[in-house]
Protein backbone atom coordinates (compact mmCIF):
# COMPACT_ATOMS: atom_id res chain seq x y z
CA UNK A 1 0.00 0.00 0.00
CA UNK A 2 1.28 3.41 -1.10
CA UNK A 3 2.30 6.26 1.46
CA UNK A 4 -0.47 8.52 0.09
CA UNK A 5 -3.27 5.61 0.80
CA UNK A 6 -1.86 5.07 3.95
CA UNK A 7 -1.99 8.80 4.84
CA UNK A 8 -5.43 9.09 3.51
CA UNK A 9 -7.21 5.96 5.66
CA UNK A 10 -4.65 8.00 8.74
CA UNK A 11 -6.88 11.11 7.91
CA UNK A 12 -10.68 9.35 7.73
CA UNK A 13 -10.08 7.85 10.71
CA UNK A 14 -8.76 10.13 12.65
CA UNK A 15 -12.11 12.25 11.32
CA UNK A 16 -13.94 8.89 12.90
CA UNK A 17 -12.69 9.05 16.14
CA UNK A 18 -13.24 12.33 16.52
CA UNK A 19 -17.20 11.74 16.03
CA UNK A 20 -16.59 9.40 18.76
CA UNK A 21 -15.03 11.89 20.89
CA UNK A 22 -17.28 14.71 20.31
CA UNK A 23 -20.93 12.71 21.42
CA UNK A 24 -19.12 10.82 24.24
CA UNK A 25 -17.47 13.51 25.14
CA UNK A 26 -21.12 15.68 25.38
CA UNK A 27 -22.67 13.09 27.23
CA UNK A 28 -19.36 13.11 30.15
CA UNK A 29 -19.76 16.35 30.29
CA UNK A 30 -23.25 16.13 31.18
CA UNK A 31 -22.47 13.62 34.14
CA UNK A 32 -20.68 16.17 35.35
CA UNK A 33 -23.28 18.54 35.42
CA UNK A 34 -25.56 16.36 36.81
CA UNK A 35 -22.89 15.59 39.84
CA UNK A 36 -22.89 19.14 40.27
CA UNK A 37 -26.45 18.66 40.72
CA UNK A 38 -26.29 16.00 43.34
CA UNK A 39 -25.60 12.44 43.34
CA UNK A 40 -29.33 11.17 43.14
CA UNK A 41 -29.07 13.12 39.43
CA UNK A 42 -25.80 11.64 38.81
CA UNK A 43 -27.46 7.78 39.56
CA UNK A 44 -30.16 8.58 37.24
CA UNK A 45 -27.99 9.91 34.56
CA UNK A 46 -25.86 6.63 34.36
CA UNK A 47 -28.71 4.46 34.62
CA UNK A 48 -30.80 6.64 32.11
CA UNK A 49 -27.29 5.86 29.42
CA UNK A 50 -26.99 2.42 29.82
CA UNK A 51 -30.28 2.27 29.11
CA UNK A 52 -29.52 4.26 25.76
CA UNK A 53 -26.35 2.31 25.43
CA UNK A 54 -28.35 -1.26 25.69
CA UNK A 55 -31.16 0.27 23.25
CA UNK A 56 -28.61 1.53 20.67
CA UNK A 57 -26.78 -2.05 20.23
CA UNK A 58 -28.91 -3.07 16.58
CA UNK A 59 -29.07 0.79 15.06
CA UNK A 60 -25.04 0.28 15.81
CA UNK A 61 -24.96 -2.91 14.36
CA UNK A 62 -26.94 -1.76 11.30
CA UNK A 63 -24.77 1.55 10.99
CA UNK A 64 -21.84 -0.96 10.48
CA UNK A 65 -23.54 -2.95 8.01
CA UNK A 66 -25.09 -0.13 6.17
CA UNK A 67 -21.17 1.19 5.90
CA UNK A 68 -19.92 -1.75 4.64
CA UNK A 69 -22.88 -2.69 1.96
CA UNK A 70 -22.53 0.88 0.56
CA UNK A 71 -18.77 0.76 0.15
CA UNK A 72 -18.97 -2.70 -1.51
CA UNK A 73 -21.10 -1.07 -3.86
CA UNK A 74 -19.92 1.87 -4.74
CA UNK A 75 -16.28 -0.73 -5.23
CA UNK A 76 -17.71 -2.53 -7.45
CA UNK A 77 -19.44 0.69 -9.42
CA UNK A 78 -23.15 -1.10 -9.05
CA UNK A 79 -25.94 1.30 -9.95
CA UNK A 80 -26.19 4.32 -7.06
CA UNK A 81 -30.03 3.37 -6.32
CA UNK A 82 -28.70 0.25 -4.07
CA UNK A 83 -27.03 2.75 -1.73
CA UNK A 84 -30.37 3.76 -1.60
CA UNK A 85 -32.36 0.76 -0.96
CA UNK A 86 -29.43 -0.22 1.51
CA UNK A 87 -29.91 2.88 3.78
CA UNK A 88 -33.83 2.65 3.95
CA UNK A 89 -34.01 -0.61 4.86
CA UNK A 90 -31.72 -0.20 7.88
CA UNK A 91 -33.82 3.01 8.55
CA UNK A 92 -36.81 0.58 8.48
CA UNK A 93 -35.42 -1.72 10.69
CA UNK A 94 -33.83 0.76 13.35
CA UNK A 95 -37.01 2.49 13.79
CA UNK A 96 -38.97 -0.57 14.06
CA UNK A 97 -36.38 -1.67 16.82
CA UNK A 98 -36.25 1.64 18.55
CA UNK A 99 -39.74 2.31 18.81
CA UNK A 100 -40.18 -1.02 20.48
CA UNK A 101 -37.96 -0.02 23.18
CA UNK A 102 -39.48 3.60 23.60
CA UNK A 103 -42.67 2.63 24.06
CA UNK A 104 -41.04 -0.19 27.13
CA UNK A 105 -39.00 3.06 28.21
CA UNK A 106 -42.03 5.62 28.04
CA UNK A 107 -44.46 3.31 29.58
CA UNK A 108 -42.87 0.77 31.22
CA UNK A 109 -39.81 2.19 33.11
CA UNK A 110 -41.10 2.97 36.33
CA UNK A 111 -41.98 -0.79 36.59
CA UNK A 112 -38.72 -2.26 34.67
CA UNK A 113 -36.72 0.25 37.46
CA UNK A 114 -38.24 -1.12 40.22
CA UNK A 115 -36.80 -4.57 39.78
CA UNK A 116 -33.18 -3.27 40.49
CA UNK A 117 -34.01 -0.28 42.70
CA UNK A 118 -35.89 0.62 46.15
CA UNK A 119 -35.11 3.87 46.23
CA UNK A 120 -38.09 6.15 45.44
CA UNK A 121 -36.26 9.15 44.68
CA UNK A 122 -33.84 7.79 42.30
CA UNK A 123 -36.73 5.68 40.50
CA UNK A 124 -38.68 8.80 40.29
CA UNK A 125 -36.57 10.74 38.44
CA UNK A 126 -34.50 7.68 36.33
CA UNK A 127 -38.06 7.57 35.08
CA UNK A 128 -38.41 10.89 33.66
CA UNK A 129 -35.68 10.95 31.89
CA UNK A 130 -36.73 7.11 30.64
CA UNK A 131 -39.39 9.22 28.91
CA UNK A 132 -37.00 11.30 27.52
CA UNK A 133 -34.79 8.66 26.24
CA UNK A 134 -37.66 7.07 24.27
CA UNK A 135 -38.47 9.97 22.76
CA UNK A 136 -35.64 10.25 21.15
CA UNK A 137 -34.54 6.83 20.40
CA UNK A 138 -35.85 7.26 16.67
CA UNK A 139 -33.82 9.97 16.09
CA UNK A 140 -31.01 8.32 17.61
CA UNK A 141 -31.30 5.55 14.78
CA UNK A 142 -32.30 7.57 12.25
CA UNK A 143 -28.89 9.79 12.84
CA UNK A 144 -26.62 6.07 13.53
CA UNK A 145 -27.64 4.43 10.63
CA UNK A 146 -27.40 7.95 8.55
CA UNK A 147 -23.84 8.31 10.02
CA UNK A 148 -22.62 4.82 8.37
CA UNK A 149 -23.99 5.24 4.94
CA UNK A 150 -22.37 8.73 4.39
CA UNK A 151 -19.04 6.75 6.35
CA UNK A 152 -19.46 4.04 3.56
CA UNK A 153 -19.13 7.29 0.84
CA UNK A 154 -16.02 8.49 2.78
CA UNK A 155 -18.19 11.54 4.04
CA UNK A 156 -16.56 12.44 6.95
CA UNK A 157 -15.78 15.72 8.01
CA UNK A 158 -18.78 17.41 7.20
CA UNK A 159 -21.30 15.02 9.34
CA UNK A 160 -18.10 15.28 12.20
CA UNK A 161 -19.19 19.39 12.13
CA UNK A 162 -22.40 18.93 11.57
CA UNK A 163 -22.73 16.47 15.19
CA UNK A 164 -19.67 19.20 17.38
CA UNK A 165 -22.05 21.99 16.33
CA UNK A 166 -25.19 20.02 17.27
CA UNK A 167 -24.25 18.65 20.79
CA UNK A 168 -21.24 21.50 21.64
CA UNK A 169 -22.85 24.58 20.30
CA UNK A 170 -26.66 24.24 20.79
CA UNK A 171 -27.62 20.80 23.13
CA UNK A 172 -24.67 20.98 25.83
CA UNK A 173 -24.66 25.33 25.84
CA UNK A 174 -29.46 25.04 25.90
CA UNK A 175 -29.34 22.22 28.82
CA UNK A 176 -26.76 24.08 31.20
CA UNK A 177 -28.37 27.12 30.48
CA UNK A 178 -32.34 25.95 31.32
CA UNK A 179 -30.36 24.09 34.38
CA UNK A 180 -28.56 26.47 35.61
CA UNK A 181 -29.85 30.09 34.83
CA UNK A 182 -33.68 29.49 34.77
CA UNK A 183 -33.92 26.68 37.13
CA UNK A 184 -35.59 24.23 34.98
CA UNK A 185 -34.12 20.71 37.05
CA UNK A 186 -32.11 18.34 35.76
CA UNK A 187 -33.84 16.94 33.10
CA UNK A 188 -33.79 19.65 31.14
CA UNK A 189 -29.36 18.70 30.70
CA UNK A 190 -31.19 15.26 28.84
CA UNK A 191 -33.57 17.31 26.91
CA UNK A 192 -30.62 19.14 25.43
CA UNK A 193 -28.93 15.73 24.18
CA UNK A 194 -32.79 14.88 22.88
CA UNK A 195 -32.57 18.01 20.54
CA UNK A 196 -28.70 17.50 19.31
CA UNK A 197 -29.55 13.85 18.52
CA UNK A 198 -32.64 15.35 16.81
CA UNK A 199 -30.79 18.05 14.86
CA UNK A 200 -27.93 15.39 13.77
CA UNK A 201 -30.54 13.01 12.80
CA UNK A 202 -32.20 15.99 10.19
CA UNK A 203 -28.81 17.17 8.93
CA UNK A 204 -26.90 13.62 8.33
CA UNK A 205 -30.36 13.07 6.56
CA UNK A 206 -29.38 15.84 4.75
CA UNK A 207 -26.50 15.25 4.28
CA UNK A 208 -26.48 12.11 2.97
CA UNK A 209 -29.32 13.11 0.29
CA UNK A 210 -26.97 15.87 -1.21
CA UNK A 211 -23.84 13.00 -1.22
CA UNK A 212 -26.26 10.71 -2.86
CA UNK A 213 -27.39 13.33 -5.63
CA UNK A 214 -23.36 14.51 -6.26
CA UNK A 215 -22.65 10.96 -6.78
CA UNK A 216 -25.99 10.15 -8.97
CA UNK A 217 -26.31 13.91 -10.69
CA UNK A 218 -23.16 15.20 -12.56
CA UNK A 219 -21.91 18.82 -11.71
CA UNK A 220 -24.31 18.28 -7.96
CA UNK A 221 -21.27 19.76 -6.05
CA UNK A 222 -21.82 23.20 -8.05
CA UNK A 223 -25.32 23.31 -6.96
CA UNK A 224 -24.68 22.78 -3.69
CA UNK A 225 -21.80 25.84 -3.16
CA UNK A 226 -24.30 27.89 -4.99
CA UNK A 227 -27.08 26.91 -3.10
CA UNK A 228 -25.47 27.77 0.18
CA UNK A 229 -23.94 30.55 -1.15
CA UNK A 230 -27.91 31.87 -1.01
CA UNK A 231 -29.01 31.13 1.70
CA UNK A 232 -25.85 33.11 3.06
CA UNK A 233 -26.93 36.07 2.47
CA UNK A 234 -30.51 35.16 3.24
CA UNK A 235 -28.57 35.25 7.10
CA UNK A 236 -27.73 38.33 6.64
CA UNK A 237 -30.91 40.08 5.10
CA UNK A 238 -32.38 41.49 7.72
CA UNK A 239 -28.95 43.34 8.91
CA UNK A 240 -27.92 46.79 7.92
CA UNK A 241 -30.11 49.45 6.39
CA UNK A 242 -32.51 49.58 3.68
CA UNK A 243 -29.94 49.86 1.30
CA UNK A 244 -27.79 47.49 1.98
CA UNK A 245 -31.19 45.15 2.01
CA UNK A 246 -32.13 46.09 -1.38
CA UNK A 247 -28.14 44.89 -2.48
CA UNK A 248 -28.64 41.91 -0.21
CA UNK A 249 -31.85 40.76 -1.99
CA UNK A 250 -30.31 41.45 -5.73
CA UNK A 251 -27.65 38.83 -4.92
CA UNK A 252 -30.22 36.68 -3.01
CA UNK A 253 -32.39 36.36 -6.24
CA UNK A 254 -29.05 36.12 -8.47
CA UNK A 255 -27.59 33.18 -6.32
CA UNK A 256 -31.25 31.53 -6.67
CA UNK A 257 -31.54 31.91 -10.10
CA UNK A 258 -28.14 30.54 -10.76
CA UNK A 259 -28.45 27.63 -8.33
CA UNK A 260 -31.78 26.68 -10.36
CA UNK A 261 -30.39 27.37 -13.59
CA UNK A 262 -27.13 25.18 -12.71
CA UNK A 263 -29.35 22.46 -10.70
CA UNK A 264 -32.61 21.87 -13.49
CA UNK A 265 -30.28 22.11 -16.83
CA UNK A 266 -26.61 21.36 -16.00
CA UNK A 267 -27.13 18.44 -12.91
CA UNK A 268 -30.34 17.38 -14.66
CA UNK A 269 -32.53 17.41 -11.62
CA UNK A 270 -35.74 17.36 -11.86
CA UNK A 271 -37.59 21.20 -10.91
CA UNK A 272 -39.68 19.45 -8.29
CA UNK A 273 -36.66 17.72 -6.15
CA UNK A 274 -35.10 21.64 -6.24
CA UNK A 275 -37.96 23.14 -4.92
CA UNK A 276 -38.46 20.43 -2.10
CA UNK A 277 -35.42 21.42 -0.63
CA UNK A 278 -35.48 25.03 -1.38
CA UNK A 279 -39.10 26.45 0.27
CA UNK A 280 -38.58 24.69 3.16
CA UNK A 281 -34.82 26.36 3.65
CA UNK A 282 -36.24 29.77 2.84
CA UNK A 283 -38.82 29.31 5.15
CA UNK A 284 -36.34 28.87 7.89
CA UNK A 285 -33.49 30.92 7.02
CA UNK A 286 -35.90 34.30 5.98
CA UNK A 287 -39.45 33.70 6.85
CA UNK A 288 -42.21 35.20 4.69
CA UNK A 289 -43.60 36.10 7.88
CA UNK A 290 -42.59 39.79 8.34
CA UNK A 291 -44.15 40.90 5.21
CA UNK A 292 -47.22 39.32 5.72
CA UNK A 293 -48.09 40.60 9.64
CA UNK A 294 -46.16 44.13 9.24
CA UNK A 295 -49.08 45.83 7.30
CA UNK A 296 -51.45 44.02 10.29
CA UNK A 297 -48.57 45.98 12.79
CA UNK A 298 -48.96 49.06 11.52
CA UNK A 299 -52.87 49.56 11.41
CA UNK A 300 -52.64 48.14 14.95
CA UNK A 301 -50.25 50.47 16.02
CA UNK A 302 -51.39 53.45 13.98
CA UNK A 303 -54.88 52.81 15.55
CA UNK A 304 -52.96 52.97 18.99
CA UNK A 305 -51.45 55.84 18.68
CA UNK A 306 -54.75 57.53 17.15
CA UNK A 307 -56.82 56.39 20.21
CA UNK A 308 -53.64 57.98 22.36
CA UNK A 309 -54.02 61.32 21.31
CA UNK A 310 -57.79 61.30 21.44
CA UNK A 311 -58.47 61.60 17.30
CA UNK A 312 -59.94 58.19 16.64
CA UNK A 313 -63.22 60.00 16.73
Amino acid sequence: MSLRRLTNLLKVSLVIAGQGLITNGAFSITAIFMGMIGTIALASHQIALVCVIIGSIIPIGLSLAVTIRIGHVLGEKKSSSECLTILIGAQIMGVLFMGSVAVIFIFQGREFLIWFFTDLELIDLTTKLLVIVGAFLIFDSVQLISMGALKGYKDVYWPTVFVFAAFWLISLPLGAFLTFYLGYGDTSLWLGLALGLILCAIMLSIRFVFVYRSFTVRGGESVHLIYLFSLMYFCHFNRGHRIEQVSATLVIFTSAAMTLWVAVYKARCHLRQVLYFSVPCLCIFHPPYPYILSPVASRIKWGISLHDTGFDT
